[in-house]
């Protein structure tokens, strides 16, 4: 690894960066993988005058990760389930895997007669949840005895899939299936049936590529398009993972006057409140996409019924002697 640090004008800068060549990692004694990234920390005193302080500091990585032997075999399942986070020889470690939609060459869905997708005869990969960069941005601000301490973070890309959503669609208890349409020309289900103009149904019209169909329960509850098993096209669960957060807000007080630090013969006491995971901002309806199905893991990018993250806020003291 190579490290170095620059002072320009206030600004602290510091890059990381890994060796053009990569370097490779073993785990869990069953192969290796490679990783080539590269990481930025900067600092930045943006005034500072008097009893003011303001600053700025921001950091960016990014990894691009390959399996590069799996000891014999092509794949190790880190998850289980009928959608599974596995490590894939020459694929990133953690990519997503299960059945899906049958593609031409160019990605393209496969269309059977009625226009709808064809389930794939064997699990393919249908995501990688490694995200393309993240970064956090952050802000300080001193005033007199009083902090204020603002963190953004950011993670751009990767895929995730909310499987609990995917499998209460077979109940018909999503915002989904919820959706009330009046046809304005006649549409066929997933099951052949042809569903007449005028008609109100409780479902969704969608264009797969071969002129509007209708998914209504025979999609949801009885077809590929919801529920269990590795008989679903799992390629329609899969979401963009990118989000930005409120990752921390906080707010000191200081009193470590000089009568103060005479009186009570202590250094200072310092009384913060602190709000943490306070606001999202994501593609992925009812779920934060860092929530994982296996907690702290090598496989990620799932959720399945999994506790959801929680917003906390903190008051604390800090007595200095």
């Amino acid at each position: 690894m190579t490290y170095y640090q620059n002072h320009i004008d206030g600004l602290i800068f510091g890059v990381e960066l890994s060796p053009s060549s990569g370097f490779d990692t073993e785990f869990a004694n069953a192969g290796s993988m490679q990783n080539r990234g590269f990481e930025l920390e900067t600092t930045w005193d943006i005034y500072k005058k008097r009893n003011w302080n303001i600053g700025l500091y921001a950091n960016f990585s990014t990894n691009n990760n390959k399996v590069t032997d799996l000891s014999g075999t092509e794949t190790i399942d880190l998850t289980g389930a009928s959608i599974s986070s596995r490590a894939v020889k020459d694929h990133p470690l953690g990519v997503l895997f299960g059945t899906g939609s049958l593609t031409d060459d160019n990605g393209n869905l496969i269309l059977d007669d009625n226009g709808f997708p064809q389930i794939t005869p064997s699990p393919v990969i249908l995501g990688d949840p490694n995200p393309d960069w993240r970064g956090g941005l952050g802000i300080t601000i001193n005033w007199k005895a009083l902090a204020l301490n603002v963190l953004f973070e950011h993670s751009q890309g990767g895929s995730y899939s909310p499987r609990t959503q995917w499998v209460l669609r077979r109940f018909g208890t999503t915002a989904e299936t919820a959706n009330r349409v009046t046809l304005d020309q006649d549409l066929v289900n997933y099951a052949g049936k042809v569903i007449t103009a005028g008609s109100v149904v409780r479902g969704n019209v969608v264009d797969f590529g071969g002129g509007p169909v209708l998914l209504d329960e025979s999609w949801y509850r009885t077809g590929i398009g919801g529920g269990f098993g590795d008989n679903q096209a799992y390629n329609f669960s899969i979401k963009n993972a990118t989000f930005t957060r409120l990752r921390e807000l906080s707010l000191s007080y200081t009193l470590n006057t000089q009568g103060f630090r005479n009186k009570t013969k202590l250094g200072g006491i310092t009384f913060t409140a602190t709000g943490r995971n306070l606001f999202l901002w994501d593609d992925v309806q009812g779920v934060d996409p860092e929530v994982n199905q296996t907690g702290v893991s090598n496989g990620f990018g799932l959720d399945y019924f999994t506790n959801p993250s929680t917003r906390s806020f903190l008051v604390s003291i800090a007595i200095n002697y």
